[in-house]
Order: structure tokens, then sequence, then C-alpha cells
């Protein structure tokens, strides 16, 4: 477990100075991190994310954007993701899903 630990501190490593901090009392972005990390100690064949950059700063979703895109790439583990952000979220996607008024439409777009 350990070593699951340090690889979660390895994306997030803000985290590591929190850890005598009540998860209640951090900050939006400092909450999305720690549910990322706590999801990835699990081992999950598969990663579901709920619109994970709603209420962060422009700066710190950019960043949470950049770790989940490093833990598909590195881990090749699958993520669904739902966000509002359409243009940030497919840029990071293999198979995107757009929907709008209840109508989808699939893009398809290989990484770069």
């Amino acid at each position: 477990m350990q070593d699951d630990i340090e690889r979660v501190y390895g994306y997030f490593p803000r985290l590591r100075g929190l850890t005598k901090r009540v998860s209640g009392y951090l900050s939006g972005g400092e909450m999305q991190m720690l549910l990322v990390g706590r999801a990835l100690i699990a081992r999950p064949k598969l990663l579901m994310l709920d619109e994970p950059s709603v209420g962060l700063a422009p700066n710190i979703a950019e960043e949470l954007f950049a770790t989940i895109e490093s833990i598909n790439r590195e881990q090749g583990l699958t993520i669904l993701l739902v966000e509002q952000n359409a243009h940030t979220a497919m840029a990071l996607c293999d198979c995107g899903y757009i929907i709008e008024s209840g109508v989808s439409s699939c893009t398809v777009r290989a990484k770069s």
C-alpha cells in the first residue's frame, strides 16, 4: 500500500503536506486530488470522474486534467470522464461523446 500512496504523491505532490489535515477543510482542488488519489489506491480497471473541474480555479482545473492525462498514459487506465468543459475533455480522450439538448454524437480522435 505504501507504494500506491507514493505513486499518488507523485501525481499530486501537494497532498504530501496535507496528511494531518481533516479532508473536510481542504480546498476544492485539494479535495479533487484526494478523491482521485483514493480511487487510484484501489487499483481500479475503470476510473469514473464526474465533472472534476466544477468549482475549481482555471489553473487548478488545468493541472488536474494534466494529471488525469498522465494517469491514463502511464498506467493505461481507462477513464470515463463526464465534463462540461468539452474542449478540454475532448483534448484528453480517445473517444468522446458530446450531448447537447438530449442529442449525442460521437467524435473519435486519437491523442497526439
